[in-house]
C-alpha cells in the first residue's frame, strides 16, 4: 500500500555509517609459498637462524621499505618494520644492539622488533668501522658518527664533500676512513673524518685515486676489492697504489653484474653475481651463468662454488653458510664447501593486485619492476609469465578483465594475455608525441574491439589525466577527452560495455562508446568494479565516503563510510558478503600509503563493518581475490602471498545486497496519468525521482512510507516534454531505474 505525499525537489539517500557489532570472522591464514619478486638489499643475523631482510628492493636499484623478520624453520615472513621508509642499511653493534638506516633516521633495537628513533636524517648508508665505531652518511650531505654503538650521534663539521651519495663507507688497517660514491669515486681521511682527499699518498711525491664502488670490499689486511662500472670486478694491491688493471674478474656475460662481496673470519672472500641492472628484457638465467665464486687470496683467483642462482645479496651465517638473496627465486641457505642450495620455501614480494581467472588465480608482481605476473591453478604451485619486460614504476601494475575476456595489464606500460595461456606481450599502442597525454598506463576494449587509454601525466604543464580512443587497429580516434580533474586511476568495461572509470577527480560512466562520459559524484575514486548482479562499487579515499555503491546503472548512488577518514581500495564479494581492504592514506597513483593500512574489513549489509581478527604476519595488505574453490587470497607489500586455510562457509554469510524491487509502467509510452505497478520485498521509506538524459531532475516526491508487496502509484506526466527519461525509486537500501518515454 503506498501513500503519495506530494513533491519534493531532488532526492538524498543516506545510509548508516557507524561500525556495526558483528561478531569478527575468524581466518586462519597460510602462505603461499613459492611467490618470489624483488630482493633483498640488506640482510643480518640477528641469532643463529634468526634473520632481519628489508623489504624486496628492484633490480634498478630502489631500496626496500619495510624490515622483516626470516627464520629457517619458519614458513612466512613476520613484519617487525620500524617505519615504512625506504630502508638503507641494517646492522649489528658491537655490543650486540641492531641498527636500522632509512629515509626517516637511525633507529635502534634490542630484539630486531622494538624500535627506538635514535637520530632524525635521511639516511643514505651506514656501516661499523672495524674500530667499533659507527659511521652514517646523509642525503643532505652530512656524515654522522656514533661511538657509543648508535644510541648518541655527532655530526662531523667537515663531511666528505659527495656525503650526500654516498653508497659505501669503511676503514682499512691503517685506520683511513673511506667514503665511496657511483660511479667511481672516492674520499679518504687519514685524520679522522677532520680532513678529506680524493687520493691517496703512496710516497712523498705520489698520489693516486683509490677507487670503491658499489659494491665493494676492504679485505681484513687492506686491499680494495671493488665492483667497477655495474661490469668487473677491479682489485688494486695492499699498498692503494692503484695497479686494478692487473687484477681483474669479468663475468662471462654482459648480461651480468658482480651484486654481492663479503669476507669470511678466515678471510675468504665470497662473490655473488646476478642480473645487471637495466636489462631490457629480464628472463631465467643460464644454468651456468650466474653463482657464487670463493678466493683464497683476496680476489687475485677465483673458483666457482655454485652455478645458476641469481644472486643479488648475501651474507655469511653463524653456521658458515651462505644466505642469499636472488631476483625472482627468494631466498637460499648455500654450503660454502659444496655449494648446495637449499631453498627457503616462503614467499617474499610485494603483490599490487589479484584477480580470479575462474580456474586459475592471477598475481601481479612489482618487486622486480618487470612484468611479473605469476599463476597458479591450485594455489600452491605458481609459475611465472613466460615472457617478462623491464617496465618503468610510474603507476603501480594492476590487472583488468575487458568485455572480450581478455587479460590486461595496466602500469607505466600495457601488455594483453589471454586468460589460458598467461603469456604478456606488449599491447603496442603508443601516444602521439603531440598528444596532450603521457604515458599510457590503464585500457579497457570493448566488445567492437575499440579500445579506451587512459593516460599519466607526471610534468608539464596539464598534469592531469586523458582518455583517448583507439579503432581495432590500434589507431588513435579523434582527440583526447579529460573526464576532468586528476589523474585516472582505472578503465574498466564490462560485458555490457558500461565503461566504469576511477579517476581522482571522481566516478564517471558511459553506456556507449560514443556517448559523453556523465560524472557520477566527484569523490576521489580509487577503483570500481561491477559485480556479476550488476551492482557497480566504487572504492573512494574516505573523505566524504568509503565507499559508493549503485544497484541501478548509476542512477542512485548510497554513501557509506567505514569510520573517521577511512578509503577504500579495495574489495572481494563472496555469497553476497563484501570484504574490503582500508587505509587512511593514498598517493596520486590510489595505492594506500606505506603505514596507513587500516586492514580488511566486512559487512552483510553495508551498514554494519567488522574488521577482520585475524591477518597476515603484516598490516600491509595489497589485494585480496577469493579464488573458485572460496578460499580468500591476500597480497601483501613484502610477504608474499596469503589465503585462507579453508573456504569461507557459505552458511555464515548472508547475502548483504538489497533484495531486488520490480517495477513496471502502464502504459507505456507514458502520456498523462501513468500507474507504476511495484513489487516491494520490505517496508520502508521511498523516493520517487524522474529525471532528463541530461541528469535534471523534473519530477519528485517526498518520503512515502510502504508496505511489502505489490502496490501501485500514479503520476502525472502531461507537464513533461516528449522524450526519454530515468525514473528512480530508491529507499529501505534498495533501490530501481527504469526507462520512461513520454509521446
Amino acid at each position: 500500500m503506498l501513500f503519495f505525499n506530494g513533491v519534493l525537489k531532488g532526492i538524498v539517500l543516506f545510509l548508516a555509517t557507524l561500525p556495526g557489532t558483528l561478531l569478527s570472522q575468524e581466518i586462519v591464514w597460510e602462505p603461499v609459498p613459492l611467490v618470489h619478486g624483488g630482493y633483498a638489499g640488506h640482510m643480518l643475523e640477528v641469532s643463529p637462524g634468526r634473520y632481519l631482510v628489508c623489504g624486496p628492493s628492484t633490480l634498478h636499484g630502489c631500496h626496500g621499505r619495510g624490515v622483516f623478520l626470516l627464520e629457517e624453520n619458519a614458513n612466512a615472513l613476520w613484519d617487525v618494520s620500524p617505519d615504512w621508509y625506504p630502508v638503507r642499511a641494517l646492522l649489528q653493534a658491537a655490543d650486540g644492539g641492531i641498527l636500522c638506516g632509512s629515509a626517516s633516521g637511525i633507529r635502534h633495537s634490542a630484539d630486531g622488533e622494538q624500535w627506538q628513533l635514535r637520530a632524525n636524517a635521511d639516511i643514505v648508508a651506514m656501516n661499523r668501522l672495524r674500530d667499533g665505531s659507527i659511521w652514517a652518511a646523509t642525503a643532505h650531505g652530512d656524515m654522522l658518527r656514533s661511538t657509543d654503538h648508535g644510541m648518541q650521534w655527532e655530526a662531523l663539521p667537515n663531511p666528505p664533500p659527495r656525503a650526500n651519495t654516498t653508497r659505501r663507507i669503511d676503514m682499512n688497517e691503517k685506520g683511513w676512513i673511506v667514503a665511496g660514491y657511483n660511479p667511481g669515486t672516492t674520499s679518504i681521511s687519514t685524520d679522522g673524518g677532520s680532513t678529506w682527499e680524493s687520493t691517496v699518498r703512496i710516497d712523498d711525491s705520489t698520489r693516486v685515486p683509490a677507487y670503491m664502488t658499489h659494491p665493494s670490499l676492504i679485505t681484513q689486511r687492506g686491499r680494495i676489492l671493488s665492483a667497477f662500472a655495474f661490469a668487473d670486478l677491479r682489485v688494486s694491491s695492499r699498498n692503494w697504489d692503484g695497479d686494478a688493471a692487473r687484477h681483474r674478474f669479468a663475468p662471462d656475460s654482459e648480461e651480468l653484474h658482480v651484486r654481492s662481496l663479503i669476507e669470511s673470519p678466515s678471510q675468504t672472500v665470497f662473490l655473488g653475481l646476478g642480473t645487471k641492472p637495466f636489462t631490457p628484457i629480464p628472463s631465467r638465467l643460464r644454468s651456468d651463468s650466474a653463482g657464487i665464486f670463493l678466493s683464497r687470496d683476496e680476489g687475485l683467483h677465483w673458483e666457482r662454488i655454485n652455478a645458476g642462482l641469481d644472486v643479488m645479496n648475501m651474507i655469511l651465517t653463524s653456521s658458515g653458510e651462505l644466505l642469499v638473496s636472488t631476483a625472482l627465486d627468494g631466498f637460499y641457505l648455500v654450503d660454502t664447501a659444496s655449494g648446495d642450495a637449499r631453498p627457503l620455501d616462503i614467499g617474499y614480494a610485494v603483490v599490487t593486485d589479484l584477480m580470479n581467472m575462474g580456474y586459475r588465480m592471477t598475481a601481479l608482481l612489482d618487486s622486480c619492476s618487470v612484468d611479473g605476473v605469476a599463476f597458479s591453478d591450485d594455489g600452491r604451485h605458481w609459475e611465472w609469465s613466460p615472457v617478462m619486460q623491464y617496465i618503468e614504476p610510474v603507476i603501480s601494475p594492476h590487472l583488468i578483465r575487458d568485455a572480450t575476456g581478455m587479460l590486461l595489464r595496466g602500469g607505466s606500460q600495457l601488455f594483453e594475455s589471454d586468460i589460458l595461456h598467461i603469456e604478456f606481450r606488449p599491447l603496442g599502442i603508443d601516444l602521439p608525441t603531440a598528444s596532450v597525454g603521457g604515458v599510457p598506463h590503464t585500457c579497457t576494449r570493448l566488445t567492437d574491439g575499440t579500445w579506451l587509454v587512459g593516460d599519466y601525466v607526471s610534468l608539464g604543464i596539464d598534469p592531469g589525466s586523458h582518455i583517448h580512443l583507439f579503432d581495432t587497429q590500434k589507431q588513435r580516434i579523434g582527440a583526447p577527452v579529460s573526464p576532468g580533474a586528476g589523474y585516472i586511476r582505472r578503465i574498466q568495461a564490462t560485458q555490457g560495455d558500461t565503461v566504469l572509470i576511477a579517476a581522482e577527480g571522481g566516478m564517471y560512466m558511459s553506456t556507449r562508446i560514443t556517448a559523453s562520459l556523465v560524472e557520477q559524484f566527484s569523490d576521489n575514486v580509487l577503483r570500481a568494479n561491477m559485480l556479476p548482479d550488476g551492482t557497480i562499487l566504487a572504492g573512494c579515499d574516505g573523505t566524504t565516503a568509503s565507499l559508493r555503491f549503485t544497484t541501478n546503472g548509476g542512477a542512485t548512488w548510497s554513501a557509506i563510510s567505514i569510520g573517521t577518514d577511512i578509503g577504500v581500495f579495495n574489495h572481494a564479494v563472496k555469497d553476497g558478503r563484501v570484504y574490503v581492504l582500508t587505509g587512511r592514506d593514498f598517493d596520486r597513483r590510489g595505492d594506500c600509503v606505506p603505514g596507513t593500512a587500516e586492514g580488511i574489513w566486512y559487512s552483510d549489509d553495508m551498514r554494519n563493518w567488522t574488521r577482520l581478527a585475524s591477518t597476515p604476519p603484516t598490516t600491509e595488505i595489497t589485494s585480496i581475490a577469493f579464488d573458485g574453490a572460496g578460499r580468500l587470497y591476500a597480497g601483501t607489500r613484502g610477504c608474499g602471498l596469503f589465503r585462507s586455510a579453508q573456504p569461507l562457509a557459505a552458511d555464515d554469510q548472508p547475502a548483504h545486497m538489497p533484495d531486488r524491487m520490480h517495477a513496471r509502467l502502464y502504459p507505456h509510452p507514458s502520456r498523462g496519468q501513468t500507474l507504476v505497478q511495484l513489487d516491494i520485498p520490505r517496508p520502508g521509506t521511498y523516493r520517487f525521482t524522474m529525471r532528463d538524459l541530461l541528469g535534471r531532475t523534473v519530477l519528485s516526491t517526498e518520503n512515502m512510507f510502504t508496505q511489502s508487496g505489490a502496490g501501485s502509484l500514479s503520476l502525472d506526466f502531461s507537464s513533461l516534454p516528449a522524450g526519454s527519461y530515468m525514473l528512480s525509486i530508491s529507499g529501505a537500501d534498495i533501490s530501481t531505474t527504469l526507462p520512461v518515454l513520454v509521446e
